[in-house]
């Protein structure tokens, strides 16, 4: 395991990102505290480029994993990809797999329609490793766009909530710090090959060692609901000045 983002000296503060992990597509912004009650610079982080899709989108990246007969894990674009080499009415793409959070079916096992090999595999197994790929296209993308900034491995992020109930939204938070945290690692010790066809193999080792022993993530900060989220891209937290806005997201499934 590459557990260098939890040794990192503390990130600079003033920087942060914001990772919305979508139905159909997920993105992610850069932003940079504004001196004094300026606004916030915020970046959108061109994320369908190390994606591989910029024909689809420069910057959403589709949210879709495919298990093929070999036993590889592929993401996004590549998944849509290699799934149409699929013998018809075998394996399938999984195209929804947010809905595992707000279903509470995490722990259940993925059928055989989606899961081909012999190995045991939950859809929080899933939902983990699509979001280490997410994590590992936001990594290239601040390389590439950070405008000079340093780049730093545990650079605090917040993430969208859909509105769910309150106790639902609690738990689903709670789970998300973990995953996200968990994602670090996984796009640092597989950076070379998850895009590649990552064997399942490996991502179920890694896994196993990563939870063998307690961890925390300091650097998965909180939750900010989408609604919020967008309207904070357009109205400034700092300022006094009254603002209304309404916010209408029409998803792909949550």
């Amino acid at each position: 395991l590459d557990l260098s983002s939890l040794s990192f000296t503390e990130s600079d503060s003033a920087y942060r990102f914001y990772m919305d992990f979508g139905t159909a597509m997920s993105k992610a912004t850069f932003v940079h505290d504004g001196e004094d009650d300026e606004m916030e610079e915020i970046q959108v982080l061109k994320l369908g480029i190390p994606g591989d899709q910029e024909n689809i989108d420069e910057v959403m990246l589709v949210s879709s994993v495919f298990i093929d007969t070999n036993g590889l894990l592929w993401f996004g674009q590549h998944a849509v990809e290699q799934a149409q080499y699929a013998p018809e009415g075998r394996n399938s793409r999984m195209d929804n797999i947010k809905r595992a959070l707000s279903e509470d079916n995490l722990g259940e096992p993925v059928s055989t329609t989606y899961n081909p090999t012999s190995h045991q595999l939950s859809y929080e197994d899933i939902v983990l490793a699509y979001l280490a790929f997410f994590t590992w296209t936001i990594n290239c993308a601040l390389l590439n766009d950070a405008d000079g900034t340093e780049v730093s491995g545990n650079f605090k992020r917040r993430f969208a909530m859909p509105c769910f109930p309150r106790p639902s939204a609690r738990k689903v938070e709670s789970k998300l710090k973990v995953l996200l945290g968990e994602a670090q690692i996984l796009a640092d010790t597989f950076k070379d090959e998850i895009h590649q066809g990552l064997p399942l193999s490996h991502f179920l080792s890694a896994l196993n060692q990563l939870r063998a022993e307690k961890r925390s993530y300091p650097f998965i900060e909180f939750s900010v609901t989408e609604p919020l989220g967008v309207a904070g891209s357009l109205l400034s937290w700092q300022t006094s000045q009254d603002s209304l806005a309404l916010v209408v997201d029409i998803g792909a499934g949550t």
